[in-house]
Order: structure tokens, then sequence, then C-alpha cells
């Protein structure tokens, strides 16, 4: 079932993959991105962890969580709102205990890999992400650019942190509450434009630093990332 599942999976993400374009232009010279399906595990929150992604202190956990993620071929995506409520979180297994009201999570967004087969130059960057994509996969959507970390014993590219508090409520239509207590993910401030073809370009406002990157798409409400991203190093 695990391999029929991830069979599946795959056979989807590569699907859209070919339906959707974003390019990266760099000194004259154009490349296509590969898109990759985006996935995510729960980690619970100890004092010894830290943030920048957990780098440190959660290796052995995180290696664990999202091998098994990624063979589950699953991913598990947390609205983000502020620290508003989010419905349906509370499904997660694994978060809470028989004896415990709540508890403190890290939702960790992830692609496997530890870098990009396409690489571009940092100078003179534009990225375009396609009206097909916006259409397809984008709506209500805004590009953005995130600077991934990879995490070698893990052979993953950590792309964002979320801090979560998961409380227990009363009620019986809605028995669990999430909060996000924070983010964290390493956004690289960009000028988004839209052309008149309808595709949109972002062009970064400094030179990229050299390092693993990926385009995303961010719900532009609730700040949720959607389930692909297109990913390339800069070097």
């Amino acid at each position: 079932m695990v391999r029929i599942a991830s069979l599946f999976f795959l056979i989807v993400s590569t699907m859209l993959a070919q339906a959707i374009t974003v390019t990266a232009s760099s000194k004259g010279q154009n490349v296509s991105l590969v898109a990759h399906p985006s996935a995510s595990t729960t980690l619970p929150a100890h004092a010894g962890y830290k943030t920048e992604f957990l780098k440190d202190e959660a290796k052995e956990e995180v290696a664990n969580r999202v091998g098994s993620t990624a063979l589950a071929g699953v991913a598990t995506h947390v609205p983000i709102a502020g620290t508003a409520a989010v419905i349906g979180f509370g499904k997660a297994k694994g978060l809470l205990y028989k004896k415990q009201t709540k508890t403190e999570s890290y939702n960790l967004s992830f692609v496997q890999g530890l870098t990009a087969s396409v690489t571009v130059s940092g100078s003179e960057l534009v990225l375009v992400v396609s009206a097909e994509t916006m259409r397809t996969y984008g709506v209500n959507s805004t590009p953005i650019l995130l600077k991934v970390s990879p995490s070698a014993k893990d052979q993953a590219r950590i792309i964002r942190a979320a801090h979560v508090l998961t409380e227990l409520t009363k009620s019986a239509i809605n028995p669990m509450q999430t909060q996000v207590l924070g983010i964290e993910q390493k956004e690289i401030s960009s000028k988004l434009e839209k052309r008149d073809n309808g595709d949109l370009s972002l062009t970064p406002t400094s030179l990229l630093e050299n390092g693993e990157y990926v385009v995303a798409l961010a719900d532009s409400v609730t700040k949720e990332l959607q389930g692909l991203v297109w990913d390339f190093r800069v070097q």
C-alpha cells in the first residue's frame, strides 16, 4: 500500500511539473526550473530544540520523521493564519497524549535531496512564473523566493518551520484548536511585477549569496505554502 501511494504521488507530481513552467534568467541565459513536491513533518517542541530549522538538536528525530513521511508519499500542510485558530490540524497523529491539554510542536516543510539540479548565477537574476502556472496551481497565491537549509543527515532541504500550539477544547465539533506561534523562513526580498501576458516576474533586490533556493507559491491570505516548489542553486 505504501509503495502504491508513493507511486501515485510521484505520478501526480510529475504530471503537474510538466504542465507548469517557472524559468530563471541570468546574464542573458534562460533555464527552466524543476518542480518538486514539498512535504511536511511534525516534531514535538522539546526544550532543547532551537530555531534555525532545528538544524542542530533535532537531527535524529528530523531524519526519522522526514524519512517516513517521504516513504509514504504524504504531504501534510498546516494553514498559516497569523495566530488564528487553524481548523483540521488537530487530526495529526502523535501531537497530544491522553493527559495533556496543550502541546507545542514544530511543523517543518521540506523538499527531498540536498541540492538542485539547476544552477544559475546570482547576478542579474530574474525569475518568471508563467501565467499558466498561476492559473493551474497558484490561484489566490503569490510567488515568493525562499533560501532553504540543506541538512545532510536528513537528505532534505528545510524550507520553513512553523511553531504551533495545539490545545484540547470541549467542543465536540472542533475538539482541538491550533495557534501559530511563529514562522521561521528565509524569504528573499524581491520585486514582483505582472507582465502584459500575465506572467509574474520576481527580481531579487540584492545579489543572491551562494546556496540553495526555491520559488514557492504562498496563499495570499493564509500564507500557507502550496504543494510544489521550483528549486535552483546559486554558485
